[in-house]
């Protein structure tokens, strides 16, 4: 962020750290805790992190939620040499501004469609605020407007709040980030006609446009190594590598560039081979290995069911869909589930919306690899064999843990899956609870007992929480690159849980 305007309102420049800490993390906030505050009774979110924001490890004991007893703390601006900080001083009021920006730049055409009633002031002003807010580390506050899921986002801040409001840099990066987004939805919510108002539209469709060259390359290999009734051996090599073209187009994350679209080229494609050195733990052939197994179900008459819970629009979310094309074709699953979000959401993530309209864009393309792919996508969507779906969980500040306590409907949905593919950063950091594990810590522990049926997690690696990493690896890679955690360089492909055969054989 170049703005030098608010440096004096920055909550650590009032209280500076030490030039050498002790520690690896710098505290933003020098305030002591009451022996009062600390004996509070604490809600269980803050039972499970509330406590770790002093850097220290909680234990906790939820019921009916296997996991570790004792939780590292969570991701946090409070530190200052962290990434959550960056993101909350630095990049949060980037996008802000662009969201701004946007407004000024339509304001034309949305006159036009809507009427003068419609103009942007009022909106402009709660998001200049909202920025205010952030940048001078003001307590958050409740949602107000009436879309669906305000109670329980409103219940989620009465959880953050026993003691005081939660601020911008004290309260866990999770939850503070999901919130600016739902505070710059609820800003189009209070007025009458800018309610479906997507503030990030235009940057989603410039992505797309620069991503073109890419995604013909993409489709033309898919055509050209097409085997629906090939083996397992056959199909192999272009179903891996179709898995890590989905793994790579998560790095085209308009959230991590603050907007500023960063896409792939033509050779996307032929990146993969070098980049496999870059998967920091490559559970590829416990994936394939499941693969196989649904496709002989399939064989067999069993309908097989994927679910996969999107990530970016653009060219990640036509490298995904290109995937599930391939398994459709070749007979490994009857049936798919594509979960995408209910609202704008970390600038590029898809909606339905996104997704209807990029494929009718890809199916009028003067490219007949292209269309054709994007016409079976729709044929699909329009007949049921695939659907969209929009759970508002998606779009709360919860971690996955508790999905099976506060969206029963969709975890059970879930239950019935054979697989689920969880896709990028954002995901990852809510199934592993976006806490500080030790890297070499299991996945399935970070988990903390969500294990709804066989998952996989594919994610470029872009927030400073990761599971399941070789220790010395995690070192070695340090060394080399210190912020790799934070780039999007590396990735990991991750699964946990019970194969088909072993669910197979319960009573």
């Amino acid at each position: 962020m170049a703005s030098t305007a608010a440096a004096d309102s920055d909550p650590a420049s009032r209280n500076p750290a030490p030039e050498k800490p002790t520690s690896r993390l710098k505290s933003a906030d020098s305030g002591s805790t009451s022996a009062s505050e600390q004996n509070a009774p604490k809600s269980p979110i803050q039972a499970a992190s509330a406590d770790t924001l002093d850097g220290e490890s909680t234990e906790v004991s939820t019921p009916g939620t296997p996991g570790p007893s004792v939780l590292p703390p969570p991701l946090c601006a409070k530190y200052e040499d962290s990434f959550a900080y960056k993101t909350v001083r630095e990049r949060l009021p980037v996008i802000l501004t662009r969201v701004i920006d946007a407004l000024f730049r339509d304001r034309m055409a949305i006159e036009r469609r809507q009427g003068s009633e419609a103009r942007e002031q009022q909106v402009v002003g709660r998001l200049s605020k909202l920025r205010s807010d952030m940048m001078t580390n003001k307590p958050l506050a409740r949602i107000t407007d009436d879309y669906a899921d305000a109670a329980l986002w409103n219940r989620a801040f009465e959880e953050w709040s026993e003691l005081e409001p939660p601020r911008w840099f004290q309260a866990p990066w999770l939850y503070v980030e999901c919130y600016l987004y739902r505070r710059i939805f609820e800003a189009f919510q209070l007025t009458t006609l800018l309610r479906d108002y997507d503030p990030f539209a235009q940057q989603k469709r410039e992505a797309l446009f620069e991503s073109l060259s890419a995604i013909r390359s993409l489709t033309d290999f898919a055509r050209k190594n097409a085997h629906s009734r090939a083996s397992l051996e056959t199909i192999r090599p272009v179903a891996l590598r179709l898995i890590e073209v989905s793994l790579w187009g998560n790095r085209c994350d308009l959230s991590l560039s603050g907007g500023a679209a960063s896409n792939p080229s033509g050779g996307a494609l032929q990146e993969t081979q070098s980049l496999r050195a870059k998967i920091l733990c490559n559970q590829l052939p416990r994936l394939w290995a499941h693969l196989g197994r649904m496709r002989n179900r399939a064989s067999g008459g069993i309908p097989t069911q994927l679910h996969l819970v999107m990530d970016n629009a653009g060219y990640e979310m036509v490298t995904d869909l290109c995937l599930l094309d391939y398994l459709q074709e070749c007979g490994f699953i009857s049936r798919a589930c594509l979960h995408v979000k209910a609202m704008p959401w970390y600038v590029s993530d898809v909606m339905r919306r996104d997704l209807y309209k990029t494929l009718r864009q890809l199916r009028d393309l003067n490219h007949e690899p292209t269309s054709a792919l994007a016409q079976r996508c729709l044929s699909r969507l329009e007949s049921g064999a695939w659907a969209a779906s929009e759970d508002p969980f998606w779009t709360l500040p919860h971690d996955y843990a508790r999905m099976a306590a506060l969206a029963p409907e969709l975890y059970r949905s879930l239950q019935e899956a054979d697989l689920v593919l969880f896709k990028g950063d954002l995901n990852y950091r809510k199934l592993v609870g976006d806490l500080r594990w030790e890297p070499s810590t299991p996945f399935e522990v970070a988990l903390r007992g969500f294990l709804p049926t066989f998952l996989c997690a594919l994610r470029t690696i872009k927030a400073d929480t990761v599971a399941g990493v070789d220790a010395d690896l995690a070192r070695e890679v340090a060394h080399r690159s210190p912020d790799w955690m934070v780039t999007g360089e590396y990735a990991l492909v991750q699964c946990a849980g019970r194969t088909l055969w072993s669910r197979d054989s319960e009573p």
